[in-house]
């Protein structure tokens, strides 16, 4: 028993209690918030950088995006990403006696868990400080990559194909601040404030127009009015190395639960030695479950779809009932 009460299996994650309770007072206990998701995209540019090859690359999930900010947070790849949310945790850093890596991917397990519809994340403790900084950007994927150059990036860390996919599903609660600067806040499916399919839903959805005015070639068309459409996430959703488990995903709330919980821990890890690190997972809420079910958005149908998976038909859903949604951006 912890020394506020709470009830671990192991002592070392009482620590994390306060941390919690910080985290749910920064962020006015609305974690699954843009801001909540900034924590969750800082901690993916952290931990990407690795290479089981080249050890100068980075040392993947060791929180050194935080350690040197004024270093990482100069990359090109990482502007707009790192300054923000590092100075959101800088009080956090100086309040609590963990590690900067043990900080960040705590507290993006804990955005993560506190959507509707997300699984409850995995933690382990112990991560030691970070050396270094990583030594650039390069490792970051690009937007605007094709899905070869994407896959190849990942591969590099040790991460398949699949858990590629898996891991967009936290596109789910994205979105944009960077692709379009005309609608800033828009989302990138129609439901961002809960973690469901509907990214991978509406991502198949013919495209029809861009989300704003000022697009860039890291955007592709979108169906929705007020949704805005990665490139890279379309072609993901297209391409024949990722296309059927993508449609797989889609349907599937359970699996993609499953699949997302196994590949961030995998994302959280990378660089890390699992022997000395202590299972805390106990430490982190459990998430509402999703208010509704995979659907499509009203006005829209398996008629609206690019099949791309050349195996398998896209799975039976309903639409929802009404004339054809628009997105909002609040």
């Amino acid at each position: 028993t912890c020394s506020d009460g709470n009830t671990v299996k192991n002592k070392e994650c009482c620590q994390l209690f306060p941390v919690l309770a910080d985290l749910r007072a920064l962020f006015r206990d609305d974690l699954c918030s843009p801001g909540g998701h900034g924590l969750l995209h800082l901690a993916f540019h952290d931990a990407i950088q690795f290479s089981k090859s080249d050890p100068k690359v980075g040392g993947g999930a060791d929180g050194s995006i935080l350690t040197f900010s004024n270093i990482e947070g100069a990359f090109p790849e990482n502007v707009g990403v790192v300054q923000s949310t590092a100075a959101l945790l800088h009080p956090l850093r100086s309040a609590h006696n963990i590690s900067d890596g043990d900080l960040l991917h705590f507290a993006a397990a804990v955005a993560i868990s506190s959507c509707s519809g997300a699984p409850r994340m995995r933690f382990l403790l112990g991560r030691p400080p970070a050396k270094a900084p990583a030594r650039n950007g390069h490792m970051i994927p690009k937007a605007t990559g094709n899905v070869k150059s994407v896959l190849q990036r990942f591969e590099a860390a040790g991460i398949s194909a699949s858990a590629v996919v898996a891991l967009l599903a936290a596109h789910s609660t994205a979105r944009n601040y960077v692709t379009d600067p005309s609608v800033i806040g828009a989302p990138l499916d129609s439901t961002p404030r809960v973690f469901d399919t509907q990214i991978f839903i509406e991502t198949l959805l013919k495209g029809t127009r861009l989300a704003g005015t000022e697009g860039s070639d890291r955007e592709a068309e979108s169906a929705l009015q007020g949704e805005l459409r990665l490139r890279s996430d379309e072609q993901l959703a297209r391409d024949p190395a990722t296309s059927c488990f993508w449609q797989a995903l889609a349907a599937d709330q359970t699996l993609m639960e499953n699949q997302f919980q196994s590949a961030m821990l995998q994302l959280q890890l990378l660089g890390q030695d699992t022997t000395t690190m202590i299972e805390c997972s106990e430490v982190v809420p459990i998430p509402p479950p999703p208010p509704s079910q995979p659907h499509f958005p009203a006005g829209f149908s398996k008629f609206d779809i690019d099949q791309a998976c050349a195996t398998e038909t896209f799975p039976s859903i309903p639409s929802l009932a009404g004339p054809r949604e628009t997105v909002n951006l609040q």
